[in-house]
């Protein structure tokens, strides 16, 4: 069994962020979120049995799903295409919150991206049966597209958890 699990990035980030939000105390808003997604994080594992996270992030960055599979003893991999591999492929830097390209263009690169993460999953899997993927909410179903061909493969939107209340944005701040 493959679950997807399609979530917003701003999740991933560990408690105490860099960049923009740097030293800002995060609001009970903002933990609950983060201790929601860690908590269905677990959850997965335990009941379908993960042995594998493969993961959509940052390189390098220290997120809940690594934090929880290295204990475990799980296989833990980040399946996100590297910055220098996407500038080879042609795919420009922010292009998904950008205007200055068409819908078009960022589903062709969208879609080398898709491909790459499941190509990474396939090649960093081993012998693994069950496997949970994490992903932002907006490969979730390109990645069951290709995954459900396979094998069985489940999707669940983390945007629609009872704990999700929004982005990290500016309201994280204020309660």
């Amino acid at each position: 069994m493959i679950v997807i699990l399609g979530c917003d990035h701003c999740l991933q980030l560990p408690p105490f962020t860099t960049g923009l939000w740097a030293g800002v105390k995060q609001t009970a808003k903002a933990l609950a979120q983060r201790q929601g997604f860690r908590a269905k994080i677990e959850e997965v594992v335990a009941t379908h049995g993960c042995g594998y996270i493969g993961e959509e992030t940052s390189q390098g960055q220290l997120t809940p799903a690594r934090d929880i599979a290295q204990p475990q003893g799980l296989t833990y991999h980040n399946i996100d295409m590297p910055a220098t591999q996407r500038a080879a492929q042609g795919i420009p830097p922010g292009y998904d919150e950008s205007p200055n390209y068409t819908a078009g263009q960022k589903q062709a690169w969208n879609q080398l991206r898709e491909q790459y993460k499941f190509n990474q999953v396939q090649a960093t899997r081993g012998a693994h049966q069950n496997l949970l993927i994490i992903c932002g909410a907006g490969h979730m179903v390109p990645l069951y597209n290709l995954f459900s061909i396979l094998e069985p493969t489940m999707m669940v939107d983390l945007r629609q958890e009872a704990w999700f209340s929004g982005p990290l944005q500016t309201d994280w701040l204020d309660e």
